[in-house]
């Protein structure tokens, strides 16, 4: 004897006219704020189901802006001083010189103190956000 599983609802989101709407709304995305706003609105599945029928350019365009929301990257420059704002940190307070930014990194030098010279990974959470500009230094 065979158990048959209960019929679960049709979903409509996966209906042909839901999934072209979608399509209509990716079509038209101009930036990735419109990207994040779709996401909100839309389960996930749909949304890559209609994303493999948009235009081949506007898909592109989309797989660059899924990679800026999911990706950020951070808004720092060399020479820039920042101070480790993380509580958890046991250098908090410390002023760095950023060395340089690498994915979700940013590559920090401490300007002064026993730390001096080494180099740190730190991520966007460990620094304060709150660039002092009198802290900028040339390089």
């Amino acid at each position: 004897m065979t158990l048959l599983q209960p019929i679960e609802p049709f979903d409509e989101w996966f209906s042909i006219d839901s999934i072209m709407y979608v399509v209509e709304c990716l079509e038209t995305c101009e930036n990735a704020e419109m990207v994040q706003d779709l996401r909100q609105t839309f389960p996930g599945e749909v949304l890559r189901e209609a994303s493999r029928r948009v235009n081949q350019l506007q898909r592109h365009r989309l797989k660059k802006w899924l990679q800026e929301l999911n990706h950020p990257t951070l808004a720092f420059a060399p020479s820039q001083i920042i101070q480790i704002a993380d509580q958890r940190h046991p250098c908090k307070g410390m002023k760095l010189k950023i060395v340089a930014t690498k994915a979700q990194y940013l590559l920090c030098q401490p300007i002064n103190g026993k730390y001096k010279g080494e180099t740190w990974y730190l991520t966007l959470d460990e620094v304060n956000n709150d660039v002092n500009s009198s802290y900028l230094q040339e390089s």
